[in-house]
């Protein structure tokens, strides 16, 4: 694999880019034009959609093929390689006094996380949250609810959380969640530690049901956030066969803790549409992590891919990025990768990691958290040693203080030189600054709900043409589910050269 094959243009992507953001709104300081003007093109929404999937079709390891009559019960071959797992049950019919259960046990059948639904009814009845150890199978938590075949039962774990959910049986109609344990499950069983997680397969029974198809494997998402281009070193986006690629938190039933780290597919002509192409997930302290707000990182002049992640249990003190390199193709597949703590200075959490090669020497923007009671956080900079590699003495750049409560850094080359994107909230705005944190203006866009992350690029094979891709923060049925499960993908357009 070489960085030519995989990149666009370096005079396409940074020199106009740097003539549309800069040049075009004039070569001024900023304090001639504002720390609040707007610079370079002016976006327009394009498309707005949630990709909702629990089971994307790349990633299903079991399925009994659709027929007349699944098996009755059946311990899969497979299991997850991570605690981010779904399993379906295609229900025919139900006859009262039925029950269906989905979820992962181990061969002894000893020990076991599960969803299990008991039909009083053709059309209703109590579903439960189980979990079985050698001691004892608890029930962790339980409703009565209305399920009435033909309907689809799903059990989904993400991280440490068991929830259920269902659907009627017609293919394409909305999944709602039913119940979530948020964690119960897990204090008695543990599926985030390697050992125990090894020894479970995707498991189904049915008990006086018809069950017609059962299908398995790693969750995907109930909404995406923190979306961030894949680019090389330099910061051209890394493209290949006309399509880019970005990272993404896949939001889980829960907060930070419940996403896991996706990577997609986009065809920038048809940017209505992501494909989910990877799953990127990590070990370290004897237990397995999805993490979220990642970048990767192409490096042509080593070929491998640099990762860098955000870890740990917000909003607690001590979230913090890590990092890897690696030379498999992380554009595909399930990958579970040892990754460490990347050694940047921060106060008492960091989040939102950006990483660029500036002539020679590694730059690192990243969210610094001062004060997590009243959460006050800002940009700020470092750099590796000059020479080093990109993780090697880093120590914090002489700059001025970044514009406060801003975060979602997103590097940008511009004007030949790096300068840093991020989303002001409270002003609903997307700041440009230099590489001294110096204002010079702000992205002229709409502002979607909560804090969307600005991530502009151009689109391939025109000259004044670009796409922003950023996110909302639109729940999912915050009925059941806790905080977390947003948001829904927003992509906008900026067409015909640029407004000066």
């Amino acid at each position: 694999m070489t960085a030519r094959r995989h990149r666009l243009s370096r005079r396409a992507v940074l020199g106009s880019l740097a003539a549309a953001l800069l040049a075009a709104s004039g070569t001024a300081p900023a304090r001639a034009r504002g720390p609040g003007a707007p610079v370079g093109p002016h976006f327009t929404p394009a498309h707005r959609y949630r990709p909702l999937d629990l089971l994307p079709t790349a990633f299903v390891q079991h399925d009994t093929g659709a027929r007349t009559t699944a098996p009755a019960h059946q311990l899969a071959p497979a299991g997850p390689a991570a605690p981010f797992a779904t399993v379906v049950v295609d229900i025919a019919a139900l006859a009262p006094g039925a029950t269906v259960t989905c979820g992962l046990q181990n061969t002894a059948g000893d020990r076991a996380l599960r969803v299990r639904h008991h039909a009083h009814t053709p059309a209703g009845g109590t579903l439960s949250i189980e979990v079985t150890t050698p001691a004892a199978t608890t029930t962790t938590a339980r409703a009565t609810v209305r399920l009435q075949a033909p309907c689809r039962l799903a059990f989904t774990v993400t991280g440490r959380t068991v929830t259920a959910f269902a659907a009627p049986g017609t293919p394409g109609m909305p999944w709602r969640p039913l119940l979530t344990d948020q964690g119960a499950a897990a204090a008695l069983l543990d599926p985030r530690r390697p050992d125990l997680l090894n020894t479970l397969r995707y498991a189904h029974r049915g008990t006086g049901a018809a069950i017609r198809r059962v299908r398995a494997g790693h969750f995907g998402q109930l909404g995406l956030r923190d979306l961030h281009l894949v680019r090389t070193a330099e910061g051209e986006p890394y493209t290949r066969e006309g399509r880019v690629f970005l990272t993404a938190g896949c939001a889980g039933a829960g907060f930070s803790q419940q996403a896991h780290t996706g990577v997609f597919a986009m065809d920038p002509a048809h940017p209505g549409r992501l494909e989910a192409v990877a799953k990127l997930f990590f070990t370290r302290e004897g237990l397995l992590f999805g993490d979220h707000g990642g970048q990767i990182v192409y490096d042509g002049a080593r070929e491998r891919f640099i990762v860098v992640t955000v870890g740990g249990d917000l909003p607690a003190p001590g979230v913090r990025p890590y990092h890897l390199s690696t030379r498999a193709d992380l554009l595909r597949g399930v990958h579970v990768l040892r990754d460490r703590p990347l050694d940047v200075p921060f106060t008492r959490s960091a989040w939102d990691p950006a990483l660029i090669r500036d002539r020679g020497r590694w730059l690192w923007a990243y969210v610094d958290v001062t004060d997590h009671e009243k959460l006050t956080f800002g940009p700020v900079l470092a750099a590796a040693a000059p020479g080093g590699d990109y993780a090697d003495a880093l120590t914090r750049l002489p700059a001025q203080a970044g514009p406060p409560q801003t975060e979602g850094c997103r590097w940008q080359h511009l004007d030949g030189r790096p300068h840093l994107l991020v989303s002001d909230r409270a002003r609903a705005a997307y700041p440009l600054l230099d590489r001294h944190l110096r204002p010079r203006g702000t992205l002229d866009a709409p502002y979607p709900s909560g804090t969307p992350f600005p991530q502009v690029f151009p689109v391939p094979g025109t000259a004044h043409d670009w796409l922003l891709v950023t996110f909302d923060e639109s729940p999912y049925e915050q009925r059941v589910l806790p905080y977390g499960t947003h948001g829904e993908v927003v992509t906008m357009r900026a067409r015909g050269g640029f407004r000066p």
